[in-house]
């Protein structure tokens, strides 16, 4: 029998420092809506969470469900506060309030949900609201499902001190509101969805790694950094894609601009990304009732390093701060300079709280679930990330992979039995195999250059995303089943042959034959 666990309680037992193991994190408070944690409001935990608490974080753990009756906000007292989710694709923190001409409900829609808040809560339309310094958030979904009907973002960051790894951030417009001046936000391996100013406002904020997909027709970002502020919006080594089957007819097939300056002196940088050719070629162009916008030197809108399509600059709006980079100058864009301060924050260097292995192959086997070819000794789970690196082959011998596979530099997954899926699998400079006719089904991410090489017939059920090729190798037959709208990477058949099973396989590029 469940004991009955009170805030009061909760609150000694964080200050006291214990925490409770649920799956793979150690948890201060589990929130489930199945009702096995301690709550199945996240607002409720947030609010168990002790006040002011420096000399520890407190974490939330949120199991896989579709969290959407609450509008969010993690006040300015919860400092040092983590909150993980079972799963990046299954646990879904999701509201729908929009900005609209409502003057009755402080210009905020629908009414019969706006009524239900009220206060800081409700100052914005996002889903999650952070006024808190130290926040953390990893391994889960935060949406905005309003869609194409105005401002409706998915959070507001006033604080400082503001990170998300591995965490999806949904919305079309205004997804991502950075709110104050010169407060401090890092995401890393994050996706960011939206088409109108989805990230926007005058914080300092540096993405790496992570996938910036548009909608078709908007603007990417709408900066307001002051003038005093060296640094705005940092990109460094993401993918800009590309979203089809917009919510707004008219959307489907127009470029994506870079930005578009809001007020004061916009600063961004992209560095070492590849851009889709959905691109527009001007990257910027739209003033947005700033005259100054492309006169001022003060403005420092750059780029460097990037590849793909979009990454030609030769069409670029003639502005004065619009430039490419020298390798000398962009040596000052690092994390340290940007984001360390007087303080040194560099959140980067924490270790995620969900658990990292890495394959040292010292089972008897090359099976992907022999406990001991992983470092640690074990089977990664959910909320969990498992990285082969090099030239190395694992098995897939069937089951479900649950934790988050990263293939790189050389790395093969071999199929050696029917019906193996992964929850989510990236490849760089990687292959998968078979030597006879088996299925892969799960969420692929392509990060460059993934290679199937097969003489047999390999049957891939997966959702495909990316902008870097897929390679077909070997003389056997590669099918291609699942729904790859938002893939964006080509396809290469050097040897053998590619079947796509149904509209959409493909994606959006199309097919190189060299066979």
């Amino acid at each position: 029998m469940k004991t009955k666990i009170t805030v009061f309680t909760i609150l000694l037992l964080s200050f006291l420092g214990f925490a409770q193991k649920s799956g793979a994190v150690e948890a201060d408070i589990v929130v489930a809506l199945d009702g096995s944690g301690d709550f199945t409001s996240i607002q409720d935990a947030i609010n168990a969470v002790p006040s002011n608490l420096t000399s520890r974080r407190t974490v939330i753990f949120i199991k896989n469900g579709l969290y959407n009756t609450e509008k969010l906000i993690v006040p300015a007292t919860k400092k040092n506060l983590t909150i993980i989710g079972e799963s990046r694709e299954q646990t879904i923190i999701s509201y729908h309030i929009f900005d609209c001409n409502n003057p009755d409900f402080g210009n905020k829609c629908p009414s019969e949900d706006v009524i239900k808040w009220t206060g800081d809560v409700i100052r914005t339309s996002a889903t999650l609201t952070i006024q808190a310094e130290d926040f953390r958030a990893e391994n889960l979904t935060i949406e905005n499902t309003a869609g194409p009907v105005g401002q409706a973002l998915a959070v507001t960051i006033q604080s400082d001190k503001v990170v998300f790894v591995n965490v999806n951030l949904l919305g079309y417009q205004d997804t991502i509101y950075l709110w104050s001046q010169g407060r401090r936000a890092y995401f890393e391996n994050c996706l960011v969805l939206g088409r109108t100013d989805y990230i926007y406002g005058g914080g300092t904020a540096w993405f790496e790694g992570c996938e910036i997909r548009s909608w078709g027709g908007g603007w990417i970002t709408a900066p307001s950094t002051s003038q005093s502020d060296p640094f705005g919006y940092v990109f460094n080594n993401c993918e800009l894609t590309y979203a089809t089957e917009s919510p707004r007819p008219g959307d489907d097939g127009a470029l994506v601009r870079l930005g578009r300056p809001w007020h004061n002196y916009p600063k961004v940088a992209w560095l070492n990304c590849i851009m889709t050719e959905k691109i527009h070629p001007e990257g910027w162009g739209d003033k947005w009732n700033m005259d100054y916008a492309d006169t001022s030197e003060d403005l420092h809108l750059y780029e460097y390093n990037n590849s793909g399509p979009g990454s030609d600059m030769s069409g670029r709006a003639n502005w004065a701060g619009l430039k490419a980079l020298t390798a000398e100058q962009a040596a000052d864009y690092t994390r340290e300079n940007v984001l360390g301060r007087s303080d040194n924050w560099a959140p980067w260097e924490d270790e995620p709280l969900s658990k990292t292995y890495t394959w040292d192959g010292g089972g008897a086997d090359a099976n992907w679930m022999t406990p001991e070819n992983w470092n640690p000794d074990g089977v990664p789970a959910s909320a969990e990330a498992a990285i082969v690196d090099g030239d190395i082959t694992v098995e897939a011998n069937g089951g479900i992979f649950a934790a988050d596979l990263f293939l790189k530099n050389g790395a093969t997954l071999k199929l050696t039995a029917d019906g193996s899926r992964v929850n989510y699998l990236s490849g760089e400079e990687a292959f998968i195999t078979a030597d006879e006719d088996f299925s892969l089904s799960g969420k692929i991410n392509n990060r460059g250059n993934f290679t199937v090489r097969t003489d047999a017939e390999v049957s891939i059920s997966s959702i495909l995303s990316g902008v870097k090729p897929l390679i077909k190798e070997g003389s056997g037959t590669v099918i291609i089943r699942g729904n790859n709208r938002d893939y964006f990477g080509y396809y290469i058949v050097n040897e053998g042959t590619l079947v796509a099973q149904r509209a959409n396989t493909i994606g959006n590029v199309g097919v190189e034959v060299n066979a």
